[in-house]
């Protein structure tokens, strides 16, 4: 199947570092350009947990109850954080899990509804 446009292929062989449009976890979601963007924009302005949870109803990704809780703990600091609070020192969260279970795409997820400057060495 062809990739939507959102995905940027990165030649890994590369001696130039080439900048993604969005974080690997968020390019592998298979949904058309206009409601990935949507889902974003709904993020930006209800949290992460409304994303994730638009993700998994458009059937861009299949329910799992452990990204339900995760999603609903990064929303609580989202909220804290979008109204100028800083999260409380030894308050954060720690995420753990198997391999592909969506750890990272919940990070990346986060970090797009905070609209967070993140960069990836």
């Amino acid at each position: 199947a062809a990739l939507p446009k959102r995905h940027v292929v990165v030649s890994w062989m590369s001696t130039q570092t080439q900048a993604l449009s969005y974080p690997p976890s968020l390019v592998r979601v298979r949904l058309p350009d206009h409601e990935f963007s949507g889902v974003l924009r709904l993020g930006r302005s209800a949290g992460p947990l409304k994303a994730y949870t638009e993700l998994v109803r458009s059937g861009g990704l299949k329910p799992d109850a452990a990204q339900l809780r995760c999603a609903e703990v990064l929303q609580a600091h989202w909220e804290q954080l979008s109204q100028g609070n800083a999260l409380n020192r030894g308050r954060g969260c720690y995420i753990w899990g198997s391999v592909g279970v969506g750890k990272s795409l919940l990070v990346d997820l986060f970090a797009e509804c905070c609209k967070l400057n993140v960069r990836r060495r």
